[in-house]
């Protein structure tokens, strides 16, 4: 893994778990508007959608509507259902220990996203965060790798992306840069698989184990204190 500089990952479903606050998003705006309930595997093949195109795919003929009673329930509820997945905060500090260059690149809006990332204390592990503007560009359009890319000044040949979903192993592919699918969160592991991403980890753990053999480095200063 020595030949990498920079790792980008994903947020949801990869570092962020919000699958179980989505479903329940789901259901709630449904319940209100007296709908019936998507079960969750439908819900799950859509899951890497734009979120207003998701919706359009399950409730067609109440996109808005259940689009903004969605957008409230997750307002109100993003700490109260959603959290890092287990070992997270400590393999990013690993990471970081180890001299990488980290970045977040994920279509989740910026005003949620932002937020996630610093209630979990790891924004300060990361040299660049890339969550989406209102009007921005959606995976797997390689231009959003490439904004991150220039913006750090690292060659796509030495960036790995870390995602659980086929967009994220996609614009890897797009951006000629490597890719590793984060399988533990994954709602669609099938079509990430599909996409041949160059490693594949079905836990933090095998992440880790992965860059072990890298070279140590001393972190930042204060970028690793207490969660």
């Amino acid at each position: 893994m020595d030949k990498y500089k920079l790792l980008v990952f994903d947020w949801d479903q990869t570092l962020w778990n919000s699958w179980d606050l989505h479903v329940a998003g789901v259901w709630h705006a449904a319940d209100l508007l007296g709908l019936a309930r998507p079960p969750v595997e439908e819900i799950a093949p859509h899951y890497s959608m734009p979120i207003i195109r998701h919706i359009g795919e399950m409730f067609p003929d109440n996109t808005q509507a259940v689009y903004d009673l969605y957008q409230e329930f997750y307002r109100t509820q993003m700490f109260k259902l959603g959290h890092l997945y287990e070992g997270v905060f400590d393999a990013l500090a690993s990471l970081k220990t180890r001299g990488y260059t980290m970045a977040v690149m994920s279509d989740k809006r910026g005003r949620y996203g932002t937020q996630e990332a610093a209630d979990s204390n790891v924004e300060k592990l990361f040299d660049s965060l890339h969550f989406r503007e209102e009007e921005g560009i959606y995976k797997p359009d390689a231009r959003r790798l490439q904004v991150i890319l220039d913006e750090l000044e690292v060659p796509a040949q030495e960036s790995l992306v870390v995602g659980d979903s086929h967009v994220d192993i996609q614009c890897a592919h797009n951006a000629k840069a490597d890719s590793a699918a984060a399988l533990w969160g994954s709602v669609n592991p099938a079509a990430t698989l599909e996409q041949a991403p160059n490693y594949v980890w079905n836990s933090v753990d095998e992440m880790l184990d992965a860059f072990e053999a890298g070279p140590l480095a001393q972190p930042p200063a204060g970028a690793l204190g207490s969660r």
